[in-house]
């Protein structure tokens, strides 16, 4: 398999990126920075609090606030305790630079968010479809040898080429699925994003009877 890159790369001139909009980090990633560890997208624990301090700090929008040691300020203000408010032209054009950048960089998570999702959607439809036409079509054989009437001439070889075709698909659509839902965050990346892989990934599955999932976990083949 060839190596997935997604490196994103921009040309900005100076006098391009001096007329940008100046943009600070979010509110959460300068907590982090700070010494806070961010446990949800409106708590942090509060670094300046001595003995249990978990979840002590509120944020939202553009001000923070510690419901202990009652430390309170804003975006703006822990910005400049990190230092990121220089002034200077080649201080404000870095920060202009880092802002697109990270505007770029969510731009591209969220096509790949949006992609991962189409393919798993359609993997899991295919699943679904050949496990429906696998019951219908045993349930209409267990009916034909319990003496019911054909609904059309043939329904029988009918209902044995469904059959057939079902376990000739199957095991490939299951891997498929497995691949688009469960497998590594690179693996599934390369699945939405590169079609020309997609057969030497579920090959693989096919081979080892499951993935590892992030984190290590074992997601097992099942068909």
């Amino acid at each position: 398999m060839t190596g997935f890159n997604m490196e994103i790369t921009f040309d900005l001139g100076t006098s391009e990126v001096a007329k940008a909009p100046l943009a600070l980090p979010p509110l959460a990633e300068l907590l982090a920075q700070a010494g806070f560890r961010v446990r949800t997208a409106r708590r942090a624990d509060c670094p300046s609090c001595t003995g249990r301090s978990r979840m002590t700090v509120a944020f939202i929008g553009e001000v923070y606030f510690c419901h202990r040691c009652k430390r309170t300020g804003s975006r703006e203000s822990l910005a400049r305790e990190l230092g990121l408010l220089a002034t200077d032209q080649e201080s404000v054009i870095r920060r202009r630079i880092e802002a697109r950048e990270r505007a770029r960089l969510r731009s591209v998570a969220d096509r790949l968010r949006e992609a991962e999702r189409r393919v798993q959607g359609r993997a899991r439809a295919n699943l679904l479809s050949l496990v429906a036409l696998r019951r219908n079509s045993g349930a209409r054989l267990v009916a034909l040898r319990a003496g019911a009437c054909e609904r059309f001439p043939g329904e029988s070889e009918f209902a044995w080429d469904a059959l057939r075709f079902v376990a000739d698909h199957e095991a490939r659509a299951s891997a498929s699925y497995l691949v688009a839902a469960f497998a590594s965050e690179r693996d599934r990346a390369v699945f939405s994003l590169h079609p020309e892989q997609r057969a030497a990934l579920v090959e693989r599955v096919l081979e080892n009877g499951g993935l590892r999932a992030d984190g290590s976990r074992w997601v097992e083949l099942v068909l």
